[in-house]
């Protein structure tokens, strides 16, 4: 699985990634798929885990291939 990093642009924006990211495979630390921290900065995947955080240094400082939503829909219809 494709790390990859998100800036979050509101609310709706998270949630239509977090549930792109499930279609995809990928899955909160815990191992759960529900819809959560819809406030925060920025999601990352790691490992075919999510993460959030709310710290552009960390953000930044992350090895992943930053990633629009739109880009992560085509990974979606690219693995139909």
């Amino acid at each position: 699985m494709k790390n990859m990093k998100f800036k979050i642009e509101s609310p709706e924006h998270s949630e239509a990634i977090q549930k792109e990211l499930f279609r995809l495979g990928y899955f909160w630390r815990h191992s759960s798929t529900k819809i959560i921290n819809l406030m925060s900065s920025y999601i990352i995947t790691k490992g075919g885990r999510i993460f959030w955080s709310d710290s552009s240094y960390v953000y930044n400082s992350i090895n992943s291939t930053e990633t629009t939503l739109e880009e992560l829909k085509l990974m979606q219809n690219e693995s139909k």
